[in-house]
């Protein structure tokens, strides 16, 4: 994820539009005062979650 990042930031236009459309499947949008991502793409999601210490957290759901 980290070279992603880096990716984005050097990235020319159409770079960061690609990556962005990969994360944000469904677009970001901006209504003028605020952005709004309706939906992430569920890859993204995990990897956020992951490098957040969601992933490692026990649930009392059971299987």
């Amino acid at each position: 994820m980290e070279n992603l990042a880096n990716l984005y930031q050097q990235g020319d236009l159409q770079t960061k539009r690609t990556i962005r459309c990969l994360i944000f499947p469904q677009k970001v949008e901006f209504d003028g005062k605020s952005f709004q991502t309706p939906k992430m793409n569920i890859v993204a999601q995990c990897i956020y979650q992951y490098n957040n210490g969601l992933g490692n957290k026990k649930t009392d759901i059971e299987e």
